[in-house]
């Protein structure tokens, strides 16, 4: 699991998309979590 500010997270959008198929990314505003990343593996992990 990987935590990054939420303008890290804009800056880095596509990467972090990419990231998040391997962990869950935190993302935080003002030092506060706000919002979770997760990706999908493949399309059955969405239909599941």
């Amino acid at each position: 699991m990987t935590t990054m500010s939420l303008s890290q997270a804009k800056d880095s959008l596509s990467a972090c998309v990419k990231r998040a198929v391997r962990e869950e990314i935190i993302i935080t505003r003002h030092g506060k979590p706000v919002a979770v990343l997760r990706g999908f593996r493949d399309e059955d992990d969405y239909l599941e």
